[in-house]
């Protein structure tokens, strides 16, 4: 069983630790999910991070009809960039799927991942 993960900053709804392989050593990277906010316009918008080993910050944003649809919205693009990056990102194994959703147009970029992987 894992240790259980310190509390979450002010108004982060939920992270997450992957690995990165960096000159074939595992290397931490983290991804954080902002609370959904309303959208002064109307809408909802999520804020999403991807802080990567050496520092740098990809910020992505979503927006939704609802606080819901734009978490998920979220959750998914982070997962594009996770499974688009050139260096080996996984969360588990080497070759999962990072426990994010996947849009349907990324269903064969996962199955060459996976293939790409197996055996090493």
């Amino acid at each position: 069983m894992r240790e259980p993960e310190a509390p979450l900053a002010p108004g982060v709804a939920c992270e997450r630790t992957y690995q990165v392989l960096i000159d074939g050593k595992p290397k931490p990277l983290l991804c954080r999910w902002f609370v959904p906010e309303a959208h002064p316009e109307g809408d909802w918008m999520c804020h999403a991070e991807i802080i990567w080993p050496d520092g740098r910050v990809q910020k992505r944003r979503a927006g939704g009809v609802d606080s819901l649809q734009a978490l998920q919205l979220a959750l998914t693009i982070v997962s594009a960039e996770l499974l688009m990056s050139e260096k080996a990102v996984y969360f588990a194994e080497r070759d999962d799927d990072l426990g994010l959703p996947v849009l349907d147009s990324f269903a064969d970029e996962l199955a060459e991942r996976k293939a790409r992987y197996e055996g090493k």
